[in-house]
This record gives C-alpha cells, structure tokens and sequence, in this order.
C-alpha cells in the first residue's frame, strides 16, 4: 500500500512535496508502526531474520533500531535509578562471546578488539531484584572501574550495603577489590 504525498506548486513554479515529520526513532523514512514491530519482536525473542521477515524492514535498519533502543534504555536506567536505598547487592558477571572465542581469535584479523570474550558485570538488589547497573566489555581493570562507579552512582551515599559475590567468583582469583 503506497501512501500519496501531498505535491505543491510555489508561486515561481517549482513544485515539492509536504514536509514528513521526524518520528519518534529520527527517520523519516522509517514507518513507526513497522519499527515497533520489529522492536517487539526481538523483545518476545525472535531473531533478527525473522523480524526482518515479519515487518518487512531491511535488517541494517533493524540493527540500527535495536542499537538505538539498547542506547537510549542505558540512559534511562542511568537517569532514572539514582540514589537507591539498598541493604545487599549482588554482583556477578557473565561470560559470553562475540563471533569467535578468545582463544580461537586469530590477532591478524581486524576488528581484533571487537571480537571475542564479553563479559557483562550486573549488579542486582537482592529483595526487589533491580538491575542497579550493568558493564559490557573486556574482563579490564578499566570495565571493572566503570561498573562500580555506576554502581556507586545507583547506590545512595548515606547507607553502607554489602556486595555479595557468587561462590564461583569466590573461588577465582578476585579481579578487583572492593
């Protein structure tokens, strides 16, 4: 179904179209509807392939959608959980890895620094179960930094809480001590 664009004529003669609006992702190509639909569909689990099938949008555009939600749900959980008063915290992190592990990746290649281990540090209130903060990165000094400090800004300053680590971390060398 195509959607008829309003054409104009100016008084010099020269014709153009109607202004479309910027929507709510900042296209203006991108049909809203179809956007929200593939975003639904990667929520409830389905893969970028078949939501490109579903909605009909091309699946750069997709990963483009899916890159600027993940950005702009970061910044609202910054934004909106400040200050929590919290008695026990537990932090943990998770392994994964990108298109190929660690000890597979061949260092000749590009994109060396954006492939292999992955790890997300979590840290979760233990009686609400809120996600205080979150870091996705290398197993750095550097990530490890940058996720206590956006635990330490989720926290509030006036109560002291305790971080509980799972037995497995305990049983490992402790990457970074609190």
């Amino acid at each position: 179904m195509s959607q008829v664009q309003q054409r104009y004529r100016s008084q010099c003669g020269k014709k153009f179209s109607a202004r479309k609006e910027f929507g709510i992702f900042g296209h203006k190509q991108l049909d809203e509807s179809q956007a929200l639909l593939a975003l639904k569909l990667l929520v409830e689990g389905n893969s970028v392939r078949s939501a490109q099938r579903i909605s009909g949008l091309d699946k750069k555009t997709i990963m483009r959608l899916l890159v600027e939600s993940g950005e702009k749900c970061e910044s609202l959980l910054a934004a909106k959980v400040r200050d929590v008063l919290v008695n026990d915290v537990s932090a943990d992190e998770i392994w994964g890895f990108v298109r190929v592990k660690e000890t597979h990746k061949n260092p000749f290649k590009g994109h060396a620094m954006y492939t292999g281990d992955a790890w997300c540090f979590i840290g979760i209130e233990n009686h609400t179960k809120l996600i205080l903060a979150f870091e996705l990165g290398k197993r750095t000094e550097t990530s490890a930094n940058r996720f206590m400090s956006k635990l330490a800004a989720a926290t509030s300053p006036d109560q002291r809480f305790q971080i509980l680590i799972s037995k497995i971390l305990r049983k490992r060398k402790p990457f970074f001590a609190i």
